[in-house]
């Protein structure tokens, strides 16, 4: 028992003898504390306990009208897409009125489809009636002229199309602008003869301005001349003998007697004179209007007379 004893007692001494020297190596491992004067200035050098959180962020100020500003900025956005939304609304709703009128459109357009179907199969001939047809061999002939899918249209035939289209648009305007220049010329023509009154007192009626205006017609004709194309020493010619023509026809005008002549019978007035109005017939102006010329009765000899006058004139 003593051994047992002594053995303890030596091995507790070894026990204690350990601890003691961990002791002092653990206080030796220990960082030594900075002294008060090493630490930077303005900084605290107290150190928050482990496992206590941070002071929180200093929280921002923010002024009452900025921020009655953005609240009003965002309802008015929130408004404003509200109102996108309604307006969206209502396109859908009327998109969805449309779909549904024109499904009962539809719907009785295909009930017709199929009774004319039917009635096609039953009694061809009522059903072909229906279409405008009374009787078959109209049909028949309807398809016979128009039948068959229409073959696109190659360049050629395109380019064909087009130039005859301008063709088409050329003549209208060449045609409207002759007329117009042809009125504006038997206008003229009509203004110089009332001008002309006295000379031309047969042909400033309305029969004589129709009977001068066919005499250029034809003289035109005859020479592959438009109307307007007719020369002003013709025009004059033509005049002229109009207006024998129509005197030769209902004889001279007799003017009105002159105040305080009561019962005076006035004098035969001569023939035509030549104007000095500095204006032919054709309202264009000019040295002087053109003389008058006797000519023949004869359809050929005064046109032959009028076109000597013409060449000796430098027209023909």
């Amino acid at each position: 028992m003593g051994t047992q004893d002594e053995g303890e007692a030596t091995e507790g001494a070894a026990d204690d003898a350990d601890t003691g020297d961990a002791d002092e190596t653990i206080e030796d491992e220990t960082p030594a504390e900075k002294p008060a004067g090493d630490a930077p200035a303005g900084e605290t050098t107290e150190a928050k306990p482990e496992g206590e959180a941070a002071d929180p962020p200093p929280q921002l100020e923010i002024a009452e009208d900025v921020l009655k500003t953005a609240a009003e900025r965002y309802a008015k956005g929130q408004l404003a897409l509200a109102n996108k939304t309604m307006a969206a609304a209502r396109r859908a709703e009327r998109a969805v009125d449309t779909v549904k009128t024109e499904n009962v459109k539809l719907r009785e357009d295909l009930k017709q489809y199929s009774e004319f179907v039917d009635q096609l199969r039953a009694t061809p001939l009522t059903a072909l009636q229906r279409l405008g047809f009374p009787t078959f061999r109209d049909f028949a002939a309807h398809i016979a002229a128009n039948g068959g899918d229409a073959k696109p249209e190659t360049p050629e035939e395109r380019i064909a199309r087009l130039e005859q289209e301008f063709r088409n648009r050329d003549e209208r305007q060449a045609k409207q602008s002759t007329e117009a220049q042809t009125t504006a010329f038997r206008d003229a023509i009509e203004e110089a003869i009332e001008e002309h009154k006295t000379e031309y007192a047969r042909t400033a009626t309305s029969h004589g301005k129709r009977e001068l205006w066919s005499a250029v017609e034809a003289y035109a004709k005859m020479h592959k001349l438009a109307v307007h194309e007719v020369p002003d020493a013709a025009v004059a010619a033509l005049a002229g003998e109009t207006e024998k023509l129509l005197r030769a026809e209902f004889g001279d005008p007799v003017p009105a007697p002159a105040p305080g002549a009561k019962g005076a019978t006035a004098a035969t007035p001569a023939a035509p004179a030549a104007s000095t109005s500095g204006k032919t017939l054709a309202g264009k102006a000019t040295s002087g209007a053109p003389k008058t010329r006797e000519y023949s009765m004869d359809p050929e000899e005064r046109r032959r007379q009028i076109n000597e006058d013409l060449r000796k004139e430098g027209i023909l």
